[in-house]
């Protein structure tokens, strides 16, 4: 919530800023949600971490889901077609899921730290909150399309801490996690009444992660993201009807 509080400012402000020449107002104020298709890819093809090993993309596919909330508005730009559409979201998706194995010598089933040969998936719930600053152009009263960026703040998973082996692989591959990183979109929409139905792609600038740190050796662990983004809003403020004919 301290992220959005930080950034709700930058987003009122974008429609005060913008030169009084041009005659900007807000035409809507809406709320949406979404259902999306994610993905994530991992450059490296695999990595040891200690005596474990975790795959990399080989058998990935687009069909991660996951949702998005957001709070938005509209700017008209002078009298005609142009607008500027900042953007305050949620964003809630599943990754894809690498092999995680421990193929290694366990060991006695005595020794504290004892962990059977295995083998399993592992996958991030990608949480973050997003700050997007779009531009748009009307193509006809109902039809238009957007693009621009997106900063996003990454919400770390954590585990706690315990002698289990497998909790520290788990907690170095969270905390290899961006803090913060920058995407772009680019869209279509189409306002109907005060329906706004949207079909966006969305795609990293930055990585999600860089490296990964694992028992005092640090390694490239480079994933970007991707994702469809099915949106459906509803209007709470309407003020053009020109777009409404």
């Amino acid at each position: 919530m301290s992220f959005f509080r930080r950034c709700l400012p930058v987003f009122v402000a974008t429609g005060l800023l913008l030169p009084a020449a041009q005659a900007q107002r807000v035409e809507v104020v809406g709320l949406a949600a979404s259902f999306n298709i994610s993905q994530s890819w991992l450059r490296e093809p695999g990595l040891q971490l200690g005596a474990y090993q975790l795959g990399g993309n080989a058998g990935a596919r687009f069909d991660d889901t996951g949702n998005r909330f957001s709070a938005y508005s509209r700017i008209r730009l002078g009298e005609g077609a142009f607008f500027v559409q900042p953007e305050l979201a949620y964003t809630s998706v599943l990754s894809s899921r690498y092999d995680l194995s421990y193929p290694g010598d366990p060991g006695p089933p005595s020794a504290p730290d004892y962990q059977p040969p295995t083998s399993g998936p592992f996958g991030y719930r990608i949480r973050r909150a997003d700050v997007a600053v779009l531009a748009g152009w009307h193509l006809n009263p109902r039809f238009y399309v957007v693009a621009g960026p997106v900063l996003a703040r990454q919400l770390r998973q954590q585990i706690t801490a315990s002698q289990i082996a497998s909790n520290a692989v788990f907690s170095s591959l969270y905390e290899a996690v961006e803090r913060q990183q920058l995407l772009a979109q680019v869209g279509v929409g189409l306002q109907v009444w005060r329906l706004d139905l949207g079909l966006r792609y969305e795609q990293s600038l930055t990585p999600y992660s860089r490296q990964i740190t694992y028992a005092g050796q640090t390694q490239g662990f480079h994933q970007r993201t991707n994702q469809l983004i099915f949106s459906a809003g509803v209007l709470l403020y309407d003020r053009s009807r020109r777009w409404r004919k």
